[in-house]
């Protein structure tokens, strides 16, 4: 018996798809936390689908169509999914870390929750969408449109803002500035500076020796935490 045969109902009907086979419509298919890892589904039609849990890492999905699909704690890591459709899906928790994911489309799509480290969503849509307390640190939103998403406790670490539209989302450069003690020499063996505890934010303990102790001197620094530039659209201040 092949393999394709002695597989059943929905799982059987996107290997098929993606072995070449007949080019149906893949809509509301069943795929609760099935894998299809690596699997080549460009430009498929998964409109409604129930892929919860479900693993999609590494797999081709450029252009493929998951409006309305329910993709929550589901794995796209380092998937290649250029232009696809996540219209009004659901990625509550997903992973999506690495992906490529440039020019996808996100609009009103619940990504709470979710991880998206070192992304390339550059030019995509994510007008409206829920991205409260996603994790995007090192993402690419470079002309990413963010026009109305919640962006409410989402990391934004290092990541490339470079011409997106962030109004409407409340977030300002301000918001993205880091304030942080000033280093000082350590007293018990010269060295250049202290570090800052991640936990407490006290900066306290001297890099060259280990020493401990709170130090602070009374003034502050600011850098920023992301990348912007002239072209990034805010909030009138």
């Amino acid at each position: 018996m092949g393999f394709l045969t002695a597989l059943r109902g929905d799982d059987q009907r996107v290997l098929k798809w993606a072995s070449g086979g007949r080019r149906e419509a893949l809509t509301g298919l069943k795929l609760h936390g099935r894998s299809f890892r690596g699997v080549d589904l460009k430009g498929a039609d998964l409109t409604g689908a129930d892929l919860t849990e479900a693993s999609l890492d590494e797999a081709q999905l450029s252009g493929t169509k998951l409006v309305s699909a329910n993709l929550a704690n589901a794995k796209l890591r380092k998937a290649g999914a250029r232009d696809a459709d996540f219209t009004s899906a659901d990625l509550t928790c997903a992973d999506l870390g690495d992906a490529y994911l440039f020019g996808a489309r996100f609009r009103d799509t619940n990504l709470a929750g979710a991880r998206l480290p070192s992304a390339n969503l550059a030019g995509a849509d994510f007008s409206n969408a829920n991205l409260h307390g996603a994790y995007l640190s090192g993402a690419n939103l470079a002309g990413a449109n963010l026009h109305g998403a919640d962006l409410r406790d989402a990391r934004l670490e290092h990541v490339h803002l470079e011409g997106a539209d962030l109004t409407g989302t409340g977030v300002t450069p301000q918001k993205l500035m880091r304030r942080g003690s000033e280093l000082v020499p350590c007293a018990e063996c010269g060295g250049d500076g202290w570090w800052t505890d991640e936990r407490t934010g006290v900066t306290h303990r001297c890099h060259v020796c280990g020493t401990r102790g709170k130090v602070r001197t009374g003034r502050t620094t600011e850098e920023p935490v992301a990348f912007w530039d002239d072209t990034t659209k805010w909030d009138a201040s």
